[in-house]
């Protein structure tokens, strides 16, 4: 079974894919990070399993989502440097249609 590091270095990699070549800012990577890299070790209420732990068979699912964030970001963005507030709004867009027992709590605000 792969790390909490080497699987956000995923995550990561899916995310940028979706943004397909648009700058992101440090402040953007700094939200990223600071949401998903606890995440992925965090036990979820239902199943006390971790994304880590359940990556086998869930892993391909959240890496499309860490896509989709990255494409929404894009969209955000409008052609200019991806902020962090575009990331958090296309965050906050991809994880409100995913109903799962491992997302994160929900961004506030």
């Amino acid at each position: 079974m792969a790390d909490q590091n080497a699987l956000f270095v995923q995550a990561v990699f899916a995310f940028s894919q979706g943004a397909s070549g648009s700058h992101i800012s440090p402040e953007a990577c700094e939200w990223f990070h600071a949401r998903y890299h606890y995440w992925l070790g965090k036990p979820a209420a239902v199943s006390n399993q971790t994304p880590v732990d359940v990556w086998g068979t869930e892993g391909t699912g959240f890496l499309a989502k860490f896509k989709a964030i990255g494409e929404e970001a894009k969209s955000e963005c409008g052609g200019a440097e991806i902020q962090k507030d575009h990331v958090l709004k296309g965050a906050r867009t991809v994880e409100a249609d995913s109903k799962c027992p491992h997302c994160p709590d929900p961004i506030g605000g």
